[in-house]
């Protein structure tokens, strides 16, 4: 049985919950920084709450695919050269991150 924190989620939730607020920080770290307009960095955000939203219900794979998603437009974003990939993968790296230790 897991642990449960005083506000009813496991440990686990909560550590990706702190994980995805910090790519949250990292994006609008980008759109105060200049490279992500305010339309790619409320998508971007969008998504990530929406997993969090996902994860928090228990709703694993509906998660993985707005996080996929994300993923997709972070892609798109270093294709059309709004973000560096230095910059894009920072990014896709630490969604990778949370993706492989909720899979793990």
């Amino acid at each position: 049985m897991l642990w449960l924190n005083e506000i009813g989620s496991c440990p686990t939730t909560t550590r990706r919950n702190e994980q995805l607020e910090s790519i949250k920080a990292e994006v609008d770290d980008l759109a105060t920084a200049g490279p992500l307009n305010y339309r790619e960095s409320g998508s971007l955000t969008t998504k990530l709450s929406v997993a969090q939203k996902n994860m928090r219900q228990r709703k694993d794979t509906a998660a993985f695919n707005v996080l996929g998603a994300f993923i997709e437009q972070v892609t798109a974003l270093v294709d059309s050269e709004k973000l560096t990939s230095e910059e894009g993968q920072a990014l896709i790296d630490m969604v990778r991150a949370v993706t492989d230790r909720a899979s793990g």
